[in-house]
């Protein structure tokens, strides 16, 4: 299977088949949809595998105050590649 390319003002959402394999068949999460960012230096991003969103993180803590400052992209959700689809039409 070929893997997405993303790029940064794309707008994605969670593919229909990554929300019926972990059961969210009713719920906001259907209907999100975000902004793919550019995150210079990230090794997450840069394999392709992941995409930063604008969507903030629910478990801030994740990081320190130190590492936020050093990096403000920290505070927005990595999402894998593989569960998003680009959104056509908005």
């Amino acid at each position: 299977m070929k893997k997405t390319q993303f790029l940064p003002g794309d707008k994605v959402r969670l593919t229909g088949a990554f929300l019926r394999s972990t059961g969210q068949y009713a719920g906001g999460e259907g209907h999100s949809v975000w902004i793919v960012q550019a995150h210079p230096g990230c090794r997450m991003c840069a394999t392709g595998d992941f995409v930063l969103t604008n969507q903030e993180r629910s478990t801030p803590e994740d990081f320190t105050p130190e590492e936020y400052a050093a990096d403000p992209l920290l505070k927005y959700r990595h999402i894998n590649a593989k569960n998003l689809e680009r959104v056509k039409g908005m």
